[in-house]
């Protein structure tokens, strides 16, 4: 099955979230992230649900600690739903293409750039990062009532072929009558909060630096969501990684722009944040699987949660929030 999405020419860029207006303006002020409604109609949201469920069935979601296709378990307490991962360069350029108008800003990103924050720490950035398409790596993601993923950052990929996620993608493909199952975004010291609802065809745009969020309970009915990366390359002279980065990436397989196809299992699960463990973990080792952890940690932000917060995450996190707004 092949997915055709038909050109929408002359869209009207959309705005980025003025973090002002929610409760965690001091918190992610500088942060990027988008809302955008109706991006994808009924119809597409229905085919892009379609194509997944045409040669695949819904599994359970695991947690990873590795990049090996055995380096996975499950744990019901911390994410909990179902999933089909689907490996499609055809429809990847398709979804990027609808998003690409809506993302101009980041085309090009470099030092002194208004969003290179998104690459890297303030001060830190190297080289000219520029956006070369949507990752071919289709997570997509099944709630139920009862479903729900505690919070975490969304670990960012540094594939063999040199391509670098550093902002996810999120697809609500439906249905209409869900309720509950917001992405919420956190400040987990002051307990403010800010949803963002699973309305069909809503497209959820997001930096993988230092934005906690988690995908809040499903009370009644199905959430369809589908998640990817925009990915990008960073100029030659400054993208050699470091004896650890490669370490680390050596087993990974993805592919783009002609390369051989991947085994599906074996690209290192970005909506995991454990995805970067050691093979064969301890028990310490298997419950730090579950907090964030990415190729690096530039600032505090990125660092794993506190104790306390790993102690009640079986507990859910809308009955730890404060204020919270929505859209």
């Amino acid at each position: 099955m092949k997915l055709t999405l038909e050109p929408r020419p002359n869209q009207e860029p959309a705005p980025v979230l003025d973090w002002s207006t929610t409760p965690l303006a001091r918190k992610y002020n500088r942060s990027y992230a988008k809302v955008i409604d109706d991006l994808f109609s009924s119809e597409e949201c229905d085919a892009l649900i379609a194509l997944a469920e045409s040669d695949a069935k819904w599994a359970q979601a695991a947690v990873h600690y590795g990049l090996e296709a055995d380096q996975q378990y499950v744990d019901t307490e911390y994410r909990n739903s179902e999933r089909i991962l689907r490996f499609d360069h055809d429809a990847a350029a398709a979804i990027f293409q609808r998003i690409l108008p809506h993302v101009q800003e980041l085309i090009e990103i470099e030092a002194g750039s208004s969003w290179a924050t998104i690459v890297s720490a303030p001060g830190r950035i190297k080289g000219t990062w520029k956006l070369v398409g949507l990752n071919e790596r289709l997570s997509y993601l099944r709630y139920g009532p009862g479903h729900y993923f505690r919070e975490h950052c969304d670990g960012q990929l540094e594939l063999p072929d040199g391509r670098k996620s550093r902002v996810t993608i999120q697809i609500y493909l439906g249905n209409d009558g869900v309720e509950g199952g917001a992405t919420r975004f956190h400040d987990l010291r002051s307990k403010r909060a800010f949803d963002v609802l699973p309305k069909k065809g809503r497209v959820l745009i997001f930096q993988q630096r230092g934005l906690w969020h988690s995908g809040e309970d499903v009370v009644k009915g199905l959430k369809y969501t589908l998640r990817s990366d925009l990915m990008f390359r960073q100029s030659e002279e400054e993208a050699q990684p470091s004896k650890r980065r490669r370490a680390h990436t050596s087993k990974e397989s993805g592919t783009f722009e002609g390369s051989q196809e991947p085994d599906p299992a074996s690209q290192a699960d970005e909506d995991d944040p454990g995805s970067e463990q050691e093979a064969q973990p301890s028990k310490r080792r298997r419950a730090r699987a579950t907090r964030t952890i990415k190729v690096s940690s530039d600032n505090e932000e990125d660092a794993p949660p506190s104790k306390s917060h790993q102690s009640r995450k079986s507990k859910g996190s809308r009955s730890r929030s404060g204020a919270v707004g929505k859209v």
